[in-house]
């Protein structure tokens, strides 16, 4: 007994070192005793009722976190919320948003997602999808340079583009507020100046694109342009526009640490730009870049 009391000390020492959780394989490689999965599975599962652990997932992607009453409380929302709705990887992924900063292992930018890619043969899009992705997109028979195409869907592209755009910034814009801005230049009433601002530049920036569309090249020149009229008159620094940022930035709510250096954003740029080029497929090279 005082045996079994040890190792489920020390399972429950081992999840409290983990701000990420552990699945169950990652818990056989830490353990110091010897145990078979069954009789682990059982000790896991004494611990989740005696609330000193907490399971969240299924099967394989099940991990184990010492026992707090917010994740609890997670758990229950979560499965009520998604059930039926997102597949189990889906609501595993979202549940790990749930989790506290404080319990999360801080990552940095993992540099052997853009070594290891080689253009052409490494594949995030898979063949059918791009297929169907393609004939979603063909909205005319005749065939068309990119420069003549967009102009001819210009007024759409500048709306839609610039009011989803935004949107992902938080910008609060409605959709018919936004083709107002864009096309009359009447800005909303009671809305900041600054998301103004964001829809504005998101409209320069598309008209740089469609206007240049012949001749533009994915290169950092172009990459350059587009920060600066997307950024124009948005940063606390206007001289930062650009350019490859030189000071360390955090992002909220997360604990990922991006790259600091910027000798090596700027040649990680390079290289991202490199293999960008060399992808024939449109849609795969959008997933890459």
């Amino acid at each position: 007994m005082q045996n079994i009391t040890r190792q489920m000390d020390e399972i429950v020492s081992l999840l409290n070192e983990s701000a990420c959780g552990l699945s169950l394989s990652q818990i056989v490689k830490k353990i110091s005793f010897s145990i078979n999965y069954k009789t682990l599975q059982r000790r896991l599962a004494a611990l989740v009722e005696e609330q000193r652990i907490e399971k969240i997932g299924e099967r394989k992607a099940a991990k184990y976190y010492i026992f707090s009453g917010s994740l609890q409380g997670i758990k229950r929302q979560e499965d009520q919320e998604n059930d039926g709705v997102f597949s189990l990887e889906s609501r595993n992924s979202l549940k790990f948003l749930k989790i506290p900063l404080y319990m999360r292992q801080k990552m940095s930018y993992k540099r052997q997602v853009i070594d290891e890619y080689i253009p052409n043969e490494t594949i995030y899009v898979p063949k059918e999808q791009r297929e169907e992705l393609l004939g979603e997109g063909k909205r005319c028979d005749v065939t068309l340079v990119a420069g003549t195409y967009a102009r001819q869907i210009c007024q759409r592209l500048l709306i839609d583009l610039s009011y989803n755009s935004s949107r992902l910034e938080g910008n609060t814009y409605s959709k018919l507020d936004t083709q107002k801005l864009v096309e009359e230049g009447i800005r909303a009433d009671g809305k900041p100046h600054r998301e103004t601002v964001m829809i504005m530049n998101h409209k320069e920036a598309i008209l740089f694109l469609v206007e240049n569309a012949h001749e533009i090249e994915l290169n950092s020149f172009t990459l350059f342009n587009l920060h600066h009229l997307l950024s124009q008159d948005l940063l606390v620094n206007p001289e930062a526009g650009g350019r490859v940022r030189t000071v360390d930035v955090d992002i909220g709510q997360s604990t990922y640490k991006p790259v600091s250096n910027p000798h090596v954003l700027k040649e990680l740029l390079e290289l991202i730009l490199l293999k960008a080029r060399r992808i024939k497929d449109s849609f795969e090279q959008s997933f890459f870049y």
